[in-house]
């Protein structure tokens, strides 16, 4: 089942949860592109400062008038997997066929950018097969899509483009029928799910480890370490 796809059994109550990017949603619910604003989310302190927050409080509200609820706050942190260039810059993605999706699109267009507009379970095979150069994209769909496999280049850690709210929805249809003991367990459950996620978020960065001890390049940051100023350079 494709994400599109889940969105919409999940809006009909057809599925009771699942785990969804946001951003997924945008072509329907355009204030879902809010989960994917470019640069809103440099870090994951940053995504932790807005939990409870009016951002949080407004993605609720558009959800549930759409027939969902937002169960977690999930953030995952993005950026690039290149098959033959590093990116560093926004000049650096001039003239590549780039994909990522949301807003991102539009940052990599503006930057010079070609876009691909492929199914997103494509991406390895057009990356394998030279059809695209490279995609801005959340770290766990990195992992999950083995693009280490194809990527030469990998920019990740540090401020970034590229956070996605990758949250599990229920369906308002659902949430509705719970009890108040069964909406407060459901949402002590959340609490600590938060948490230990962002925890497995601090320890990916084991990972950099393993792409630095092959074959590819791992850059940390882009620009400049570590100041906000080269995410807004985008």
């Amino acid at each position: 089942m494709s994400r599109d796809e889940q969105l919409e059994e999940l809006q009909s109550g057809k599925l009771d949860l699942a785990v969804v990017p946001l951003v997924f949603g945008a072509k329907k619910i355009p204030e879902f592109s809010l989960a994917l604003l470019p640069g809103l989310i440099p870090n994951l302190a940053t995504a932790r400062a807005l939990k409870g927050s009016d951002v949080h409080a407004k993605l609720q509200e558009i959800a549930a008038a759409n027939g969902l609820r937002i169960v977690t706050w999930w953030w995952m942190r993005g950026g690039f997997a290149m098959t033959g260039k590093e990116v560093t810059a926004p000049e650096s993605v001039k003239g590549l066929k780039l994909q990522s999706c949301g807003l991102a699109q539009s940052v990599l267009a503006a930057a010079g950018a070609q876009l691909g507009d492929e199914p997103w379970e494509e991406i390895p095979m057009r990356m394998e097969m030279g059809a695209l150069d490279g995609v801005a994209i959340p770290y766990e769909d990195f992992i999950s899509m083995r693009l280490h496999k194809y990527a030469k280049f990998a920019t990740f850690g540090g401020p970034s483009i590229l956070t996605c709210f990758s949250p599990m929805l229920m369906s308002k249809k659902t949430w509705d029928r719970l009890t108040p003991d069964q909406r407060q367990n459901i949402e002590e459950a959340a609490e600590i799910s938060d948490t230990y996620f962002e925890m497995s978020q601090l320890e990916a960065e084991s990972f950099f480890a393993f792409l630095e001890d092959s074959d590819r390049e791992c850059v940390q940051d882009i620009g400049p370490p570590s100041t906000s100023a080269t995410i807004w350079m985008w």
